[in-house]
């Protein structure tokens, strides 16, 4: 099932945003899935700055309860091996691709599945001035959490 962009806005304006609410949210998370929450939260704090992290987690949160607005609690095994190759076969990908961060993204959305929720992910991580993303903090961000898109779906 493909989640929408009305599907995703909705999970956006209901999510518990708060400090306590994301903590919360972690830990509820952590214990069904350990492994998931340590492949999204362990970032090496040099790549992502402060704010580019705070990003990939709420991004990673919309995930999460897409998915589990869809599928309703999961428990995954071995998904630390899995998520790893899943990774790295999109790193491979982008690697091969020219162009600036919009046009290396293309190859991604071609026929693929949950399209409204890598763009959710894409548009994150435009380069905006206010948004403080760093060319090398999209592209781990955005594999990252196109890696956990394609896990769970």
């Amino acid at each position: 099932m493909q989640i929408t962009e009305q599907a995703i806005d909705h999970l956006i304006e209901t999510m518990d945003t708060s400090p306590e609410g994301i903590n919360q949210f972690w830990r509820n998370f952590e214990s069904s899935i350990p492994e998931l929450t340590y492949y999204i939260l362990n970032v090496d704090q040099s790549i992502l700055t402060e704010a580019e992290y705070g990003q990939m987690v709420f991004a990673a949160m919309v995930v999460i309860e897409a998915f589990q607005s869809v599928e309703g609690e999961a428990n995954f095994k071995e998904a630390s091996e899995k998520i790893s190759k899943i990774e790295d076969q999109n790193w491979s990908v982008l690697d091969t691709q020219k162009g600036d961060f919009r046009e290396k993204l293309n190859i991604f959305f071609k026929d693929y599945p949950e399209e409204d929720l890598l763009a959710f992910v894409e548009d994150i991580l435009i380069d905006d001035e206010a948004s403080g993303m760093t060319p090398v903090g999209r592209e781990v961000i955005f594999i990252k959490l196109k890696s956990v898109i394609d896990f769970l779906f």
